[in-house]
């Protein structure tokens, strides 16, 4: 095997191990320091931010052959990539976490049951809040991934599951469950944080994706808190403030309506080709 290959392969490793040991760690900790009613509260409110934790990376995986290549190369545009990216993802995190936090008790009650309602109602809108600070974590590591400071993200990673524990340990043993839930939201905040201080062109891509990201989320995290505050609680309701954030968010960005009426010509092209060929 050539020796190139193998450069920077302990880091990726060592990133890549602790990426997926981060949203486990808290359940680890909570078994050792909780009861098991607490243990079991966080287990159950966690499996649908579990599953809205890999939709962000999916959808950054597009990213890559892209920012590889900049980040070797083309250092500004390496730079515009990854503000793409923060956005996309960033709008897809709270799109997809923001409905279910504002709807927490009825899809605990759709899912678990009347009983499961109370007690972790508040732990999944916690939880929530973390997917959408993820969605913009994944970005702010991947930035430094493809341009070949995978040893910084490696190290921040693990620093990151060191204080978690701690965190998790503290908070876990005197909150129970939702103790447990803020300490993931900690140690997330801390997470970012160190992702863009330990980044040279952090601080600016921060401050850019702000200014990209700000209008979009709040138009559209205002429509979504107006309707839930309107309409009632419903399966109907639930589904639609999802649909409107992202209608929203579409409307009032430039880049995103024109990718999205791109992607509609898109389909309507393939569709009437399909029909003629019928």
């Amino acid at each position: 095997m050539p020796p190139k290959l193998l450069k920077g392969l302990s880091a990726f490793t060592v990133g890549g191990l602790t990426s997926v040991m981060l949203p486990q760690i808290g359940l680890i900790v909570l078994g050792h320091v909780g009861s098991a009613t607490q243990v079991g509260y966080f287990a159950a409110a966690s499996r649908i931010p579990t599953v809205l934790y890999a939709i962000p990376g999916c959808v950054a995986s597009a990213w890559y052959p892209q920012l590889f290549q900049a980040g070797s190369a083309d250092p500004a545009r390496h730079f515009r990539l990854c503000l793409s990216q923060l956005k996309i993802n960033g709008i897809l995190g709270f799109g997809l976490s923001l409905p279910i936090a504002l709807n927490s008790r009825l899809v605990i009650r759709t899912l678990l049951g009347t009983a499961w309602e109370e007690p972790t109602a508040t732990i999944l809108s916690w939880l929530c809040w973390t997917v959408m600070l993820n969605s913009i974590t994944l970005p702010l590591a991947d930035a430094l991934t493809t341009q070949g400071l995978q040893n910084r993200r490696a190290v921040i990673y693990s620093v990151a599951v060191a204080i978690g524990s701690v965190l998790f340990f503290q908070f876990g043993s005197n909150g129970g469950a939702l103790g447990a839930a803020a300490a993931a939201l900690l140690t997330q905040t801390l997470l970012s944080a160190a992702l863009v201080v330990v980044n040279p062109s952090g601080l600016s891509l921060l401050a850019a994706s702000g200014r990209h990201l700000l209008v979009p989320m709040v138009f559209g995290s205002c429509s979504v808190v107006a309707m839930r505050l309107v309409l009632p609680v419903t399966y109907a309701s639930a589904a639609l403030t999802a649909f409107v954030f992202f209608t929203v968010a579409a409307l009032v960005d430039r880049e995103l309506r024109t990718g999205v009426t791109r992607l509609v010509s898109v389909i309507q092209e393939r569709w009437r080709d399909a029909l003629a060929n019928a």
